[in-house]
């Protein structure tokens, strides 16, 4: 194995379970995402609301990876870049339980058939 895929402690072949999980999660995520959200808007507010989720999107992945690369340097500036990737990674597996935790807050579709 040559030394561009020997990381500090191991081998960066390790990252590539978690990244193809990661990958597959986001696109299962993310591509049925705008369908679901735009559904019950009305057709003459779909093109204001598609703009709006556009822009709410590309907004919170600027901040997120703003917050991530504070935290990534952050930790550096008096770590090692194991200890500031563990930080990021403890930032971003919290967030996303956070995450997981709030979803179910979101109220839920009532079933047209059960009437």
């Amino acid at each position: 194995m040559t030394t561009a895929l020997k990381l500090q402690g191991g081998s960066v072949l390790w990252l590539i379970p978690g990244l193809f999980l990661n990958g597959f999660g986001t696109g299962f995520a993310v591509a049925p995402l705008a369908a679901n959200v735009l559904t019950g808007i009305p057709l003459r507010h779909a093109g204001a609301a598609s703009g709006a989720l556009t822009t709410g999107t590309q907004v919170g992945n600027a901040i997120g990876i703003a917050i991530i690369g504070v935290i990534f340097y952050g930790v550096l500036a008096r770590s090692s870049h194991a200890g500031a990737f563990a930080a990021s990674l403890a930032y971003l597996v919290a967030v996303s339980l956070l995450l997981c935790l709030l979803v179910q807050l979101l109220p839920r579709a009532r079933d047209e058939g059960a009437r």
